[in-house]
């Protein structure tokens, strides 16, 4: 009766935090977080704070390495990934346009784009665009160690928890004025980890992450703004008002140098930017008062990352001229320099950038239930905290020209810094997922997570572009005499129809012109489907394994060797 009673209150407590969960309805996905490491995890939608996945949980629980075999372990992940963002814009129809629907002819109107490829920094090597936005590659391996009845477990491994990355290759793709490529990463190197078994029920871990971070962008930059149309206008409306001598000491005609329409490119921006020592650490616990109930906590560090690189500029050729204008006469001469305009056009600009950014900590909370011997029964609560990113600031080793420049629409980040407002947000949502023991040999495995992420919806920008999204994943387990085990997991990411309204983010569609940074489709509706396909394997052995695998591999290269070999 007792064990029964305990049982209906496990149950009770399942039902609590899925009834929770139910009231948590006002949070952003983020695709970024420990979306590729593990199979085993990929298959329970990262539903294994109580259940930890072998050896990686080095990070989503390191007390799990406890529950690990005997003597010297490896493991290796490879995953292939599919993802397809598409974007349409409309013209708002209430949108009267620039200068009183003087300029109300957006050549985005009824326009689409899609990714067309994959953007990674590959670990040692630099950037690489995979075509198709496919890719399949090995992403993580480690090893483990337990001397035989010891409570210690000791273990070291290389994984990403943060990846993500996109590019819009397309000529005509509308979507690049909003983030024509972007990929941001943390890999964890080297991560030296424990964990100790102080009683039957109880073990707690630790894992000490050095890791390097990296963020690539790349975007066409326009400023569909009445002040920038008011620039075109002037420009349009001077052309004829050339006073000899008269205009030349005052304002040349064209004014602006002929203005810049509100539609045209400004300017090309491209920066790579990396910080090579990034520390972590994760903390964990578990507890298993009962053989049908276990605890799990762990507790992730934020990252504090300064990173550093280069970047480029290539001023558009209208942007040029006005700033040329600016210096044909010794009155627009004075008006820049009091302004604080630059007066001497550059097709390019390049140097050294740097970044502060912060991947935020993490606490997860999770229990597993086991109702029969067979069937495991698992919740994750996951809390993020977004908020400690207020701004993000892009810092320049010189005075930019378009920064200078839009001092003039209110901009006040500085000449040599890009200051976008972020205000992102805590965020706290639950995942789901089940494990039933088909076989001695067999497991087969499935999870939900509706990801949450710290980006509101007033602040979305197609440099983050990851609203709501349903992580539907499944998998099994695969168990060989010799302590070989392979791990199957897929999952599929999804959020089709999601809208931002003209006029309801100010990273995107703002028509204010007080948000200067940055708004490049003022007018237009935006329309969103994202899709993401995953699956991967994970191998685990003993290293006694991997090493007859090894001896194997050679000894038949080298029978295939001899066997085509004429002498």
């Amino acid at each position: 009766m007792m064990k029964r009673s305990c049982l209906i209150d496990g149950f009770l407590l399942l039902l609590f935090l899925v009834t929770l969960s139910l009231f948590n309805q006002e949070a952003r996905a983020s695709l970024s977080e420990q979306i590729a490491i593990d199979s085993k995890a990929v298959s329970l939608a990262n539903t294994v704070t109580s259940s930890p996945p072998g050896i990686m949980s080095i990070h989503y629980n390191p007390a799990g390495l406890s529950q690990l075999n005997d003597g010297q372990q490896c493991f290796i992940s490879v995953k292939a990934m599919l993802l397809e963002i598409s974007g349409k814009f409309e013209a708002d129809p209430e949108f009267p346009g620039f200068l009183g629907g003087r300029y109300n002819d957006d050549p985005l109107d009824g326009k689409k784009g899609k990714t067309s490829h994959l953007r990674v920094r590959a670990p040692f090597i630099d950037e690489i665009d995979v075509p198709g936005g496919a890719i399949a590659a090995p992403i993580a391996f480690g090893f483990s160690y337990r001397k035989e009845h010891s409570p210690w477990t000791f273990a070291n491994g290389f994984y990403p928890p943060y990846v993500g990355g996109f590019a819009h290759n397309d000529a005509d793709d509308p979507m690049v004025y909003g983030g024509k490529a972007l990929y941001i990463q943390h890999f964890v190197y080297l991560s030296p980890s424990f964990s100790y078994q102080f009683s039957d029920d109880f073990a707690a871990g630790l894992s000490i992450g050095i890791g390097q971070s990296a963020l690539g962008a790349e975007f066409d930059i326009r400023a569909p703004n009445e002040l920038v149309a008011l620039t075109s206008e002037l420009g349009e409306t001077s052309s004829d008002l050339d006073i000899p001598i008269l205009s030349q000491l005052v304002a040349p005609a064209p004014w602006f140098g002929g203005g810049i329409n509100p539609y045209d490119p400004i300017a090309q921006v491209k920066f790579k930017i990396r910080d090579d020592f990034t520390p972590s650490y994760n903390i964990g616990m578990l507890w298993e008062p009962a053989k049908w109930f276990t605890l799990g906590l762990c507790y992730q560090s934020e990252v504090r990352a300064k990173m550093r690189g280069e970047y480029v500029a290539a001023l558009g050729e209208n942007f040029q001229n006005a700033i040329s204008w600016l210096g044909s006469s010794p009155t627009t001469l004075v008006m820049a320099q009091v302004l604080g305009l630059p007066t001497e056009s550059k097709q390019y600009e390049k140097g050294y950038c740097m970044v502060e950014f912060v991947l935020p900590r993490r606490i997860q909370a999770g229990i597993t239930l086991r109702p029969f011997k067979s069937l495991k029964l698992m919740t994750d609560m996951h809390w993020t905290e977004g908020s400690v990113n207020k701004y993000l600031g892009v810092h320049f080793d010189q005075d930019m020209q378009v920064f200078q420049f839009i001092r003039i629409l209110g901009y006040s980040g500085g000449s040599r810094s890009l200051v976008a407002e972020l205000n992102m947000k805590n965020t706290l949502h639950f995942s789901y997922a089940a494990e039933f023991q088909a076989l001695d040999w067999l497991s087969l495995r499935c999870g939900y997570e509706g990801r949450e992420s710290s980006v509101r919806d007033d602040y979305f920008t197609l440099l983050s572009p990851f609203p709501d999204l349903h992580i539907y994943a499944a998998g099994a387990g695969v168990t060989f005499k010799n302590g070989l085990q392979i791990d199957f997991g897929g999952s599929y990411i999804c959020n089709k129809g999601y809208k931002i309204p003209n006029n309801s983010s100010k990273q995107l569609n703002s028509t204010n012109f007080t948000d200067i940074v940055y708004n490049p489709y003022a007018g237009l509706n935006y329309e969103q489907d994202l899709e993401i396909f995953e699956l991967g394997m994970t191998f685990t052995m003993p290293v006694s394994v991997m090493g007859q695998g090894i001896d194997r591999a050679f000894t038949l290269t080298e029978r295939l060797i001899d066997s085509v070999t004429p002498f």
